[in-house]
């Protein structure tokens, strides 16, 4: 396997760890926008120093992951979902982890950000999703993948924060979900975990945490406050 995965082997507290299954790193991508120019089991990052995998390389707030992909979501000036492109939306490439750098805006039945690969560490940093059109769309979406961590982010008046649909071996940690109709729906999904995370004001609909006929899931240090319902299984 050329990869690196985000693997889950059973054990919570191992969850949301990065693991290699390779021993020898070729140096082959290039990371952010610069470029791996010499031969070592390091990559370069733009004009920072060789960095091992999964350490800070520095300026920007780049990872360099396991694989050497190394990547942050950039939004320039911007501070709406709805002015990014279809693209610009998708949460597209594995083995690479996203870091959100300020609290954006949504409107209308639109969704801020679609998971559509696997093994991806999506970082809020803390930061706010949410929609000015209370009771519509979805903060962050993912279908049919595996292996992904949403971590540190809020979502906040959505009709659902964050939609996992056929999706396995997820881990959902630190989230706050807030006045959305459903906070974190799962749906026809397995062997995901959803950890440390807060459901407050989601009044509406099944409320905090909604499972549709998902299985072998794990609900561990959760706080639910004022919610519909706290957890549901449908």
């Amino acid at each position: 396997n050329p990869h690196a995965r985000i693997e889950h082997d059973g054990n919570p507290a191992h969850v949301g760890k990065l693991k290699s299954d390779i021993t020898t790193k070729s140096a082959l991508n290039a990371c952010g926008g610069g470029m791996d120019d010499d031969s070592d089991s390091l990559i370069d990052c733009a004009d920072d120093s060789d960095c091992p995998a999964g350490t800070s390389c520095g300026t920007g707030g780049r990872i360099c992951m396991l694989d050497k992909t190394c990547n942050i979501l950039q939004t320039s000036t911007l501070s709406r979902c709805d002015d990014f492109s279809i693209g610009e939306k998708q949460i597209n490439t594995p083995y690479t982890k996203y870091t959100l750098d300020r609290s954006l805006t949504s409107s209308g039945a639109n969704t801020c950000f679609n998971i559509v690969a696997g093994n991806i560490i999506f970082d809020g940093s803390g930061f706010t999703i949410r929609t000015d059109a209370p009771g519509n769309g979805k903060g962050i979406s993912a279908y049919n993948v595996g292996y992904i961590i949403i971590e540190n982010i809020n979502v906040q008046d959505y009709e659902v924060g964050i939609e996992l649909s056929l999706v396995n071996f997820a881990v959902i940690k630190a989230i706050g979900a807030i006045g959305n109709y459903i906070g974190v729906y799962i749906g026809e999904g397995g062997n995901n975990i959803i950890r440390d995370s807060t459901f407050s004001d989601n009044l509406y609909l099944f409320g905090g945490l909604y499972f549709y006929a998902a299985s072998n899931n794990k609900i561990i240090n959760n706080i639910f406050t004022n919610n519909q319902y706290g957890i549901y299984f449908g």
